[in-house]
């Protein structure tokens, strides 16, 4: 294809070189536009008068100037063919467009000289008058010339755009191997970080699995620890407590350790992922190094193609093909390193996948441990949580008998209080009744006074009234008798005003004896009543102390109940514990059967320790004290109902789950 674009653009030069090659000098004309061409038409028009020998002797040498610009936009147009022949590559391209410059430069420089050259001629035609002859042919040329200008005009803007096109698609190539690199860079990066990772996902694995060892070994010392607690648990109840507290913290320190551990598998299972998706997103890079690789590979056999197509020595310096064949030789070193590169880096992702799948294996190892771990710790809970149970059953039973009877003596207390407190009312009621009698009789003695004095009064007034009729007949037998007895006026309103006077003071007299009489009939009447009710709530209190003080009696019975089976448990516990070290010391000295034997007959011992005592406690206090929270109900309930205060209640005993069939503490130390 080179070749058959070369022969057309020789062919072109040669035709323009046979019709008199004219057309730089035109195309300068037309591109000054104003001046030129105009001034070419006027002395074309006054050009008949001038010479024919001037004429043709400047034409001559136009001939010669345009056959030299034509010679040289032939130069420029092989030049521009071995560019475009020659673009394949990449570091020719600029020296390429310095070469185009500087043809297209010196074709301006021509057409200049031709413009000078017309100018002349015209000069000449002035002077000749007699060239009309010759303007014809004059025409006809510059007809030629102006056609041969356009077509090489067009010719240069083809070789322009194919100029431009192959610059951008040398800076695509360069981009894209740019890009290619990269990439390759960007995936060995990866690489080297995921081998890191995978580096450090190993050392926490081989963490991780240390931190289960540990985990094991302590949850064996916390087994260890437990058995020795419950061993030694039946001391007394506080320090059972403290131990259930102590295997409690133990087995939170446990479900931490769980807990941290799960969240570490968890987070090694999210890196493991990530490292997967790592991995695929290199696998994609290399797959896209590939592509650009297969890409950057047939682009250099292009390349090659076309510089072995145009390899002759005709068209190409040798200096020019030994740069060329450097740039190709470069151009398949840094393929041959590309491709190194990416077979480095598909070794590299085939360790990456080995390591990951050791890394699953390790994930499965340490699934499986904690898995159990997790049986271990549900199994040592459940012991727990039972040695627990039968524990707090039993402190519960101790603490309801101690509850039960501290609280009947604070009632036994309490009721001799109330007994105090009834005794002493009743000694004020007492005192208050006498007081209210003597207080009666009181009353009665000036109620008698009082109506003494009434009868007096009357008395007076009855003598008053027999006075005063026998001054009303006087003085009726004054008005008829001159010589009867005369009272004055104001001594009869005196003496009326004073019989009204007594009257008055004799009714109020009699009406605050019946009330003083009335009150204390209503005093008298409270104060029986209130000696009624401090009588009822003797005989009560009476009632409930006696009460209190059986139920305090059967409290310390059952007080003693209690510490006789705890001092059983004890003495039960030191056996165990002796049993206990018997076993530990055969196991120290190696005996496989003692230790499988311990350890069954551990379990069992604490079995009978956590269960067999409270049911034999349970049964003592079901057989012996199946009364005693009816009574202490029933006391409450009648203490609630007259007081209205709210009494203890005291519980039920059957708190303990019997069970059954439980070896003794013997057969198990036998065994």
């Amino acid at each position: 294809m080179g070749e058959t674009l070369e022969n057309g653009e020789v062919g072109k030069a040669d035709h323009e070189t046979r019709s008199g090659g004219k057309s730089f000098q035109v195309h300068q004309l037309q591109e000054e536009r104003t001046g030129p061409g105009h001034q070419l038409t006027g002395q074309m028009e006054k050009g008949k008068a001038s010479k024919d020998s001037g004429v043709e002797r400047r034409m001559e040498e136009a001939r010669a100037e345009c056959s030299g610009g034509t010679f040289q936009r032939k130069q420029s147009q092989e030049d521009t063919m071995t560019l475009k022949k020659d673009t394949g590559s990449s570091s020719s391209m600029s020296g390429c467009c310095r070469l185009l410059t500087q043809k297209i430069n010196e074709n301006k420089t021509c057409l200049d000289v031709s413009y000078k050259g017309l100018q002349g001629r015209e000069m000449l035609k002035q002077s000749n008058p007699n060239a009309e002859e010759k303007h014809v042919v004059w025409e006809v040329e510059l007809k030629v010339a102006q056609e041969q200008h356009m077509n090489a005009v067009a010719e240069l803007e083809s070789v322009k755009k194919d100029l431009e096109r192959l610059k951008g698609d040398l800076v695509t190539s360069l981009r894209d191997k740019e890009n290619a690199l990269r990439q390759a860079e960007e995936a060995l990066m990866a690489a080297e970080l995921n081998a890191k990772r995978v580096e450090e996902l190993s050392h926490e694995m081989s963490g991780t699995n240390e931190s289960l060892t540990l985990v094991k070994m302590a949850c064996i010392e916390a087994s260890k620890e437990r058995a020795a607690l419950v061993a030694a648990k039946g001391h007394n109840a506080s320090h059972i407590s403290n131990v259930s507290e102590n295997s409690m913290l133990m087995v939170e320190e446990l479900e931490m350790k769980l807990a941290i551990a799960t969240k570490e598998l968890t987070r090694l299972q999210e890196e493991l992922a990530m490292a997967k998706e790592a991995e695929v997103r290199v696998a994609s890079a290399a797959s896209e190094a590939f592509a650009n690789l297969a890409l950057a590979k047939s682009e250099l056999e292009e390349m090659r193609i076309q510089t072995c197509g145009v390899n002759e020595p005709s068209s190409i310096h040798p200096l020019e093909l030994k740069a060329k064949k450097y740039e190709l030789e470069k151009a398949l070193e840094n393929g041959a390193s590309l491709q190194a590169s990416l077979d480095a880096l598909q070794s590299e992702l085939e360790t990456m996948g080995v390591d990951l799948v050791n890394l699953k294996n390790r994930e499965e190892i340490a699934s499986a441990a904690v898995a159990t771990l997790n049986v271990e710790l549900t199994k040592t809970k459940e012991e727990l949580a039972s040695a627990i149970a039968a524990e707090s059953k039993a402190n519960e039973a101790v603490e309801v008998l101690t509850h039960a009877l501290e609280q009947i003596r604070v009632e036994a207390e309490e009721a001799k209080q109330n007994v105090d407190t009834l005794k002493e009312e009743a000694s004020r009621a007492r005192a208050d009744a006498e007081y209210a009698k003597s207080a009666l009789a009181a009353a009665e003695r000036e109620m008698q006074a009082a109506m003494e004095a009434a009868m007096a009064a009357k008395t007076a007034e009855e003598a008053a009234l027999e006075r005063l009729k026998v001054l009303s007949e006087n003085m009726n037998q004054s008005s008829t008798m001159e010589s009867g007895i005369r009272v004055s006026r104001g001594e009869y309103e005196q003496l009326k005003k004073k019989a009204q006077e007594s009257e008055d003071l004799a009714n109020s007299k009699i009406a605050a004896a019946n009330a003083q009489v009335e009150a204390v009939k209503k005093s008298e009447m409270q104060l029986q009543e209130k000696v009624k009710a401090l009588s009822g709530d003797i005989d009560l209190m009476r009632n409930n102390t006696n009460q209190a003080l059986r139920r305090a009696e059967m409290a310390e019975v059952a007080k003693r109940i209690v510490e006789c089976e705890m001092k059983r448990l004890r003495e039960h516990e030191n056996g165990r514990q002796r049993g206990i070290t018997e076993y530990e010391t055969g196991i120290e000295r190696g005996n496989a059967t003692t230790q499988a034997i311990a350890m069954g007959s551990k379990s069992q011992h604490f079995c009978y320790s956590a269960v067999q005592p409270p049911e034999s406690l349970a049964q003592v206090l079901k057989m012996k004290t199946p009364f005693l929270a009816h009574d202490a109900r029933m006391a409450s309930e009648r203490a609630l109902a007259q007081k209205k205060k709210k009494h203890y209640i005291l519980p039920t005993f059957n708190i303990f789950s019997s069970k059954k069939n439980q070896p003794s503490a013997g057969s198990m130390i036998g065994t």
